[in-house]
């Protein structure tokens, strides 16, 4: 009995995840919906963490997936390129966006885990088993479908999707999300920081409606 409270303490343990709440420093911030946004008279560009509500179910566990909306508001086509969207912790480390593909295959890699606990009926033995093969994968073709897509936004029109980075090391208290894009070949930049929080010390719950997802 000793080891299956150690097993289920590990899987909680294993299974919180971080959250990103924002931080108003140069945009309009919105702690509990985890929403930010920035807009000027070129472009608008709305930022939401814990967003994730599609397949691998348990994608925040293991990778980082940003949903970007970003508007058009000028009279001009801007130019907005995943090597071009960053993010940067307080320890001075970058992670650059990976592309959907680079994204779908390190989620392909990352076994999903469950497990049940079980009783032996008519048996002395009490244990602790397995129901079904250990370790599963589940479809990744929602990264590639629910991608942020770079390229050119026209006048007027918006673009949307999920930008994926590396997970975050466990020391990463602050991180900022630098995206640049251009007009007419001038460059602009905007900066969304957000503070780094973990649902297993109960620092912070969440927002139901917002963890119920978006950008679907």
């Amino acid at each position: 009995m000793k080891y299956a409270l150690l097993l289920i303490s590990f899987f909680i343990v294993s299974c919180a995840q971080k959250v990103l709440v924002p931080l108003s420093n140069g945009v309009e911030a919105d702690p509990r919906k985890l929403k930010a946004l920035y807009r000027d008279e070129r472009i608008r560009i709305e930022v939401r963490t814990g967003a994730w509500k599609g397949y691998p179910s348990d994608l925040e566990g293991y990778l980082l997936p940003i949903y970007l909306e970003v508007q058009n508001l000028s009279r001009s086509e801007i130019d907005i390129r995943l090597s071009d969207i960053r993010v940067i912790d307080d320890r001075g480390r970058q992670f650059n966006a990976l592309t959907p593909k680079d994204a779908s295959e390190l989620a392909r890699g990352s076994p999903s885990v469950g497990f049940s606990i079980g009783v032996g009926i008519g048996t002395p033995h009490w244990g602790l088993g397995w129901w079904g093969p250990p370790y599963y994968y589940e479809d990744v073709s929602d990264i590639v479908k629910r991608a942020f897509i770079e390229g050119s936004v026209l006048p007027g029109r918006k673009v949307s999707g999920f930008v994926y980075f590396q997970d975050l090391p466990k020391d990463s208290k602050r991180i900022e999300l630098r995206i640049s894009y251009s007009v007419e070949g001038v460059v602009y930049d905007v900066i969304f920081p957000f503070e780094v929080k973990h649902g297993k010390d109960g620092s912070y719950n969440g927002n139901k409606e917002n963890r119920q997802g978006s950008g679907s």
